[in-house]
């Protein structure tokens, strides 16, 4: 195997790293979310759908 995740992911900066990148992803969640609602209540449509494929293709 040539990659082994177990090794990327047990070194001492990941560990000092995990709470942020936890706090980064709520943050994300939020604002997007608030966003998607906030566009559906505007009845933008277009960039509403505009939005979800942005976040689609991000992930």
């Amino acid at each position: 195997m040539l990659f082994n995740p177990q090794t990327v992911a047990s070194g001492p900066l990941f560990n000092l790293m995990r709470p942020f990148f936890g706090i980064l992803a709520l943050v994300a969640l939020g604002y997007f979310g608030w966003r998607i609602l906030h566009m559906t209540a505007t009845g933008k449509r277009a960039a509403l759908i505009l939005e979800l494929f942005g976040i689609l293709f991000v992930l």
